[in-house]
């Protein structure tokens, strides 16, 4: 029984992670500790040779620093957006908080080339 609904979420995990690399922008999920969990391939590919090494990072090591400015605003407004240079290109961002219970889990910022 427990083996079957941890493949189950293993499963779950792995089309989720298609779903997201499959999206025409760029997903980059993060911890309130500023620790990188999540990102996608277009979010990779926005970021150029830092791309690869986000996963596990903390992001003001591995992101860009108008990037890393327009993320310290999202707790005091929950939501943000702007533009930002990175790898010569404008990028669009809009970033979210994200809340559970009241107490805020982390972050989610989203990238499009403009």
């Amino acid at each position: 029984e427990r083996t079957t609904e941890l493949l189950f979420q293993n499963q779950a995990l792995i089309r989720s992670q298609h779903i997201l690399d499959a999206l025409p922008v760029g997903v980059i999920g993060m911890g309130t500790d500023g620790l990188i969990v999540q990102n996608n391939v277009t979010a990779s590919e926005i970021l150029g040779d830092m791309g690869p090494r986000v996963l596990g990072a903390n992001r003001r090591d591995v992101l860009p620093e108008d990037l890393n400015v327009l993320i310290d605003s999202l707790p005091r407004k929950k939501i943000s957006d702007g533009r930002v240079h990175i790898n010569k290109a404008e990028i669009g961002v809009i970033g979210k908080s994200l809340f559970r219970g009241g107490k805020q889990e982390g972050l989610v910022i989203v990238l499009s080339k403009l």
